[in-house]
């Protein structure tokens, strides 16, 4: 028996993508480059913190 299986991401509005799914803001990462904060944590959770359903 053979089982083949395929995968495609989509986003929240169900637009499917046939490669990685770009951001809607992008945000440097340096950790390791004198900082101690995680500049992609706190982007993301500043946007959580704007969405009503996370109020």
């Amino acid at each position: 028996m053979l089982n083949l299986t395929e995968v495609m991401d989509a986003d929240r509005t169900g637009r499917a993508y046939d490669s990685p799914i770009p951001p809607d803001e992008e945000v440097v990462d340096n950790l390791g480059r004198g900082g101690s904060r995680d500049p992609v944590l706190d982007a993301a959770t500043e946007w959580l913190a704007e969405q009503s359903s996370c109020a």
